[in-house]
């Protein structure tokens, strides 16, 4: 996800369009699996030496090439075929994609083909270029104008009615806005396929041309009754000054020069949409505000915090969580009551009702974790009806070199959502400079003994698949390439006896027809005998420790976070037949319960000291990190949580792999 205060993003742009000038995208040297030679192995060596070295050749550099690389903030979408789609910002290493949201398809979530094209195609929001100061010039319309430099980002779809529906930013380039001087906004685009093109809502509804496409997209809207007049669905700005040359009527209205000195910060930056779904259904859930049957969304990032709103379950467009009155350009007096649909986005809506009230933020959204000025955005909010709560799980931190997810949970959807060590996400003045202690960290920074190391995981999805895998995606970067390429990961969820989400943290793989009865990555039957071994195991570490940070390319920065930046190391860990855990470094015992696969661990460090209660499963992995002739890449794992607020690691995940 992108920052709209923070410059971290811009940076990045910046640095990676100098650098790639005449530099290819390339594997290091020190990335050798050449051993990987067995047969029996050499699909999965194959897999492993190309994920991660994709493209030598200006020809390996076309989008149709990426497969997992270039994929920042996956959205994860399935269609009723049973084919995963991954939607994507507009980044990639050297700015060589196509603008307008990346999309790649797969049948098994490991092997992708990218589309050549965009999911916009070209059909950019007029409202947003015309608010923003674009202009075309005489013989181009904005639909076919390609000087435009305005990028899309963190798109959500969801499908229904026989269409898609996608809500994303929309967000001025660097270059266009000077320096710091940033405009973003969500708005509604609507497809017949889930490739696109996406077309803005409002052109949809006022097309009078032959495109059958097009056409057919409006009627299926005329038949449910809805007429789009704009797409958006929020809008920030922090630019002053900006001349703008058309639709006048979104003059004045935008939230403008923000104090970032302000504690308060309370404006929501106007990125990351996503929709609240139910993690054991798959369904979107359903509220019934004021007499309006609607759906929930979240969004934002820094700045006030993550913010959520309500849209109408049918056309999606912004409904009012307050009533309040207003006089129109005609002098008319207008009543808005609770629930009721917005032709207008909900920074003009709060403009109308709050006047003369400049911190006033009541209809942008209700703020549900972050502020102050806090790092956390990109976050997926769902609820789980089978345990009864709503699980929050966010991207923290820079996302150059700090990145990671956090998770913390509420029985309401308003909160108050804590984390599993039952420290609360709605930060303060006090503790705000301290965001990166909050949050479990279900994913971050780290390195097994002898693999290769993954870094700033973020920009998450969460999805149930048709088939009832509930799956995660989320970008990350690596200490064994350099820090600007990021690539597509895929992890499988679960839900401890507790209620809390673990994760797979071996990348998702589907083959594993030897080890589990269905054939695929799944929860199945182990015994004490089958679990002993030697793990390399990793205890997440949380705090603020700002310092300087240095990759494993020797690229430096300074981050907020050394905790979340520098990959936490693995410890060994020896499990015997009995369960007992031994070794210089812990002790304890591990409990399998009938199944075969959940576990309690209750653990020791080497001094004795209790650690905690882990509750989590042990399971058939794919451990395709390791390095050199370490041809057997199929392991047991274990992923756990501790969330006994009692415990000295309260809140902290353990897991590791079996060598």
């Amino acid at each position: 996800m992108k920052k709209i205060i923070q410059s971290a993003e811009k940076a990045f742009y910046s640095a990676a369009a100098g650098l790639f000038v005449s530099l290819l995208f390339f594997s290091c040297a020190s990335y050798d699996n050449s051993s990987d030679s067995s047969s029996a192995s050499g699909v999965i060596a194959d897999y492993v030496k190309t994920k991660y070295s994709n493209g030598t050749s200006d020809s390996g550099q076309s989008q149709s090439n990426w497969k997992m690389a270039n994929c920042h903030d996956p959205k994860l979408f399935q269609d009723d075929d049973g084919t995963y789609y991954v939607y994507s910002t507009d980044a990639s290493t050297g700015n060589i994609g196509y603008t307008g949201l990346n999309v790649r398809y797969s049948k098994d979530l490991v092997n992708w083909t990218v589309s050549s094209k965009s999911c916009i195609q070209g059909y950019w929001d007029e409202d947003f270029l015309a608010w923003e100061g674009f202009t075309a010039s005489s013989n181009e319309t904005v639909q076919n104008n390609t000087s435009y430099t305005a990028s899309s980002w963190a798109p959500t779809v969801i499908k229904q009615n026989g269409l898609y529906y996608m809500y994303h930013g929309v967000n001025a380039d660097v270059a266009h806005t000077s320096g710091t001087n940033w405009a973003s906004s969500i708005v509604l685009a609507i497809a017949s396929s889930p490739l696109g093109p996406f077309y803005p809502a409002s052109y949809v509804s006022s097309y009078s041309g032959s495109d059958s496409n097009v056409n057919a997209i409006k009627t299926k809207l005329e038949n449910l009754g809805v007429n789009y007049s704009q797409n958006f669905l929020v809008r920030y700005s922090a630019m002053s000054g900006k001349t703008r040359t058309a639709n006048s009527s979104l003059d004045g209205n935008e939230i403008d020069n923000p104090d970032y000195s302000d504690s308060n910060n309370s404006r929501l930056g106007c990125i990351d949409p996503e929709f609240v779904f139910d993690i054991s259904t798959g369904k979107l859930m359903e509220y019934t505000i004021g007499s309006n049957i609607c759906y929930a969304m979240i969004y934002g990032s820094w700045l006030y915090g993550i913010g959520l709103i309500y849209v109408d379950a049918i056309s999606l467009k912004p409904v009012a969580n307050e009533a309040f009155s207003y006089t129109d350009s005609s002098e008319n007096s207008v009543s808005v009551t609770l629930g009721d649909e917005l032709d207008m986005s909900l920074d003009q809506a709060n403009k109308l009702a709050y006047p003369s009230n400049s911190s006033a933020y009541h209809l942008i959204g209700t703020r549900i974790a972050g502020g102050y000025g806090a790092g956390y955005e990109g976050a997926q909010l769902f609820y789980n009806s089978e345990t009864g709560y709503y699980y929050l799980i966010t991207s923290c931190g820079g996302l150059d070199y700090e990145y990671r997810c956090t998770v913390s949970r509420s029985s309401s959807i308003e909160g108050g959502y804590v984390d599993a060590g039952g420290q609360s996400m709605l930060l303060t003045s006090s503790n705000a400079s301290s965001y990166h202690s909050y949050g479990s960290k279900i994913i971050g920074s780290h390195v097994l003994y002898n693999e290769y190391s993954f870094r700033s995981q973020g920009g998450l999805s969460v999805l149930r698949g048709n088939n009832g895998k509930i799956l995660f995606a989320c970008h990350s970067r690596t200490n064994f390439q350099y820090g600007y390429y990021f690539y597509l990961q895929i992890h499988q969820m679960f839900f401890n006896e507790d209620g809390w989400p673990v994760l797979n943290q071996n990348e998702y793989y589907s083959d594993f027809s030897d080890y589990t009865s269905d054939g695929t990555e799944s929860l199945t039957k182990l015994s004490l005998d089958d679990i002993a071994g030697t793990y390399d195991t990793i205890l997440t570490v949380r705090g603020s420790t700002s310092g300087t940070f240095t990759s494993g390319m020797n690229e430096s920065a300074s981050v907020a976070s050394l905790e979340d930046a520098e990959p936490t190391e693995s410890k060994t860990m020896k499990i015997a037949s009995d369960g007992s855990i031994s070794g210089s470094n812990y002790s304890g015992i591990v409990e399998l319960s009938s199944d075969g696969y959940s576990a309690v661990i209750t653990l020791k460090d080497a001094s004795g000291s209790e650690l905690g209660t882990f509750k989590g499963y042990f399971m058939y992995a794919l451990d395709w990190a390791r390095k050199g002739s370490r041809v057997d890449r199929y392991t047991i794992t274990f992923t756990s949580l501790s969330s006994t607020e009692s415990d000295a690691e309260a809140g902290e995940y353990f897991w590791g792999n079996k060598r």
